[in-house]
Formats: C-alpha cells, sequence, structure tokens
C-alpha cells in the first residue's frame, strides 16, 4: 500500500510539473497568437498519460484516480496567491479531479480490450460532469460566463479532439516495454514540492 502511494504521488508530481509549465507556455502561445483553446486540446491527454503510467506500475486502477486527486491537491497551493481569484485555481484542480475519476471509472467498468475505442468518449463525459459541478459550484461559474457557444466548445469540439489524442497516447504507454519513471522513494517528497513551487511561481502575476 505504502509503495503504491509513493508511485502515484510520484506521478502526481511529475503532471503537476507538466500542468504548470506546458500549460503556462501554451497559455503564453495562445495569448501571443490568438490561437484558441490549445490547452485545452492536449492537457488531458497528457494527464491520461501519467495516470496510465501510475496504472501500468501499480497494476490497480485506483491509482488513476488517486494520481489525479493528488495532481489536484498540487494545484491547490496557488490559493495562497495573493489576488488570484479563487475560482482560477479551484475549478482547473476540480477539473483534474473529475477527469481521473471518469478515466479509473472507464478503465475499471469497460472492457480492458476495448478502453481505447471508447476513450474519445470519456473527454466530453468527464467535461460533462464538470460544467455541472460548476452550475452548483459556489466559487466561481467559470466557462459559464462565456455562454453556451463556449460551453458547448469546451465539451464537444475540445472534448472530442483532446480525446482523439488520448488514443495514439494509450496506444504508446501500452507499447512501451518499461512503464515506469524510476525513482529512488526518497526522491518523492522533494519531486512533490518542486512540483508545489513550479506551480506556485508559473501563477504569480
Amino acid at each position: 500500500m505504502k509503495k503504491h502511494l509513493l508511485i502515484t504521488l510520484k506521478y502526481a508530481a511529475f503532471w503537476g510539473i507538466a500542468e504548470a509549465t506546458l500549460g503556462y507556455i501554451l497559455h503564453f502561445v495562445q495569448f501571443t497568437t490568438g490561437l484558441r483553446d490549445i490547452s485545452g486540446f492536449v492537457m488531458f491527454p497528457i494527464g491520461l498519460f501519467f495516470m496510465l503510467l501510475a496504472y501500468r506500475e501499480t497494476g490497480d486502477e485506483a491509482s488513476i484516480f488517486y494520481t489525479g486527486l493528488f495532481a489536484g491537491v498540487i494545484k491547490l497551493i496557488d490559493l495562497f496567491i495573493p489576488g488570484l481569484p479563487k475560482g482560477a485555481t479551484i475549478n482547473p484542480a476540480m477539473a483534474i479531479v473529475i477527469e481521473s475519476g471518469i478515466v479509473f471509472a472507464g478503465m475499471r467498468y469497460l472492457k480492458p480490450s476495448r478502453i481505447v475505442y471508447y476513450l474519445p468518449l470519456l473527454s466530453p463525459i468527464w467535461r460533462t460532469v464538470f460544467v455541472l459541478a460548476l452550475l452548483i459550484s459556489p466559487v466561481s461559474k467559470g466557462i459559464l460566463y462565456k455562454g453556451h457557444v463556449a460551453v458547448l466548445y469546451f465539451i464537444l469540439i475540445e472534448g472530442i479532439v483532446s480525446g482523439l489524442l488520448c488514443v495514439p497516447v494509450y496506444k504508446w504507454v501500452e507499447g512501451l516495454r518499461k512503464t515506469r519513471i524510476k525513482l529512488h522513494p526518497t526522491l518523492t517528497l522533494p519531486l512533490i514540492l518542486l512540483a508545489l513551487i513550479v506551480e506556485f511561481i508559473t501563477n504569480i502575476h
């Protein structure tokens, strides 16, 4: 059990670092080029990559959810940034946890041999659940403020595209001979601290 915890923490930290660094770069590209929501297409497949690595290393589907849960907790460090709206932190963290929960359910309850065919559907599903969660959220309505067109674009266009991108990610992980990122257990805590620092620094404005 302790070993599984360290494994999920490890991949959650890598996921958190990827969210902070690549997510920051993609948002910067969007801002400077005007290209719409690139991050919405690629960040879910990247999250899936780390969830699948955790699952392959532990052999336990629950590690998929816990990897996302811990990655979401890492995101919450941004609550300590002065002046940053709480919704800008809580909503992305909530999205990470929801998507990991949907992937976990898909991996556990769908036929493993056919999961690759269902992957394109998991992205629109978690996005729909996320939008429903925003409806009852007391913190921030997030994308709901942008109107129905933006919500439909988020669920359908971004959802379907990112879901299709998940297919080659899944096949790639399945084809890896070594399905883990080696890390000595004593380095797990420093890696978590690094993820927290990177997340905090990249979101200071």
